[in-house]
């Protein structure tokens, strides 16, 4: 291969060509200035290479704008309405079930005709409505535990005792013979046993004891 360069700037090989094939095929002398270099327009590459259509631009609406100083009208926001429930009562709290071992009633004072259930051990006599025995009406007798009518599970016994009271106690005994009922009674000192129907002289009152446990019958063994 020999290659020339021919006026116009073309290159092309004299050994297939005695003139230059590019100046035939052009017809014309045009020649373009490229760095110091002759090039022919033909060989440029071609420019005229169609492109791919331009899809169409669809506008975005744009919303005016608020004038300068407006502003929107304050509009409160309702909170969503809820479905009425009716609030339930709360279920009352299981109590301990405390069984009657027995009752004391009132035969004589002023609280005449009450009765008071007991239960196992402490069930204190006094003037105020917190006493298991509350004689409210006999102002002799001592606001708190002025006595206690003690019942004992294990044995089935009742007792009497002194409480905080320093108030005289008498026990007129069911089982004595000649019963009176105008007898003074014995004055309890500490504590002594209880049997049914004994009377318990405190104030102005007296209460009589009627057991419903003892050896004939205990809740331990229904």
């Amino acid at each position: 291969m020999n290659l020339t360069k021919c006026k116009n700037g073309h290159f092309y090989d004299t050994s297939m060509y005695q003139t230059c094939p590019h100046c035939q095929m052009a017809g014309d002398n045009k020649t373009i200035m490229v760095e110091g270099d002759f090039i022919s327009p033909d060989m440029l590459p071609e420019t005229n290479v169609p492109h791919p259509p331009i899809p169409p631009i669809t506008p975005v609406p744009v919303p005016p704008m608020p004038q300068v100083g407006a502003r929107a009208p304050y509009k409160p926001v309702q909170p969503a309405a809820q479905p009425y429930s009716k609030p339930q009562p709360a279920a009352p709290a299981k109590a301990d079930v405390k069984f009657p071992v027995g009752f004391a009633v009132c035969i004589s004072g002023e609280n005449r005709g009450d009765s008071y259930k007991l239960k196992e051990y402490d069930n204190f006599l006094g003037r105020k409505s917190e006493n298991d025995i509350c004689l409210d009406k006999d102002i002799s007798v001592s606001r708190i535990k002025h006595a206690n009518i003690y019942y004992l599970p294990e044995t089935r016994e009742f007792w009497l005792m002194r409480g905080q009271s320093k108030e005289t106690i008498r026990l007129r005994s069911a089982n004595v013979s000649g019963y009176n009922v105008n007898d003074p009674g014995v004055m309890v000192n500490d504590k002594c046993r209880l049997n049914a129907y004994d009377e318990i002289i405190i104030g102005k009152s007296v209460i009589k004891l009627v057991p419903l446990c003892g050896p004939g019958f205990s809740w331990q063994n229904r």
